[in-house]
């Protein structure tokens, strides 16, 4: 299972992530759909932990 608990990422004066929580089971498919410039990207990388939140953790 991948937890997120509460992420947040923060850039200079940008808020890309603000709280999400999110439990994915194991086997499941989804999708992360949004507006341009909403935080897609960051989420992902803050899922594959290929940046560190601010604040929050992943499990």
């Amino acid at each position: 299972m991948l937890r997120l608990e509460k992420i947040s990422k923060k850039y200079a004066h940008l808020q890309a992530v603000d709280k999400i929580s999110l439990d994915v089971p194991p086997g499941s498919i989804f999708g992360i759909i949004g507006r341009s410039g909403a935080g897609k990207s960051t989420l992902l990388r803050l899922m594959n932990l290929l940046e560190k939140p601010d604040s929050g953790a992943v499990c």
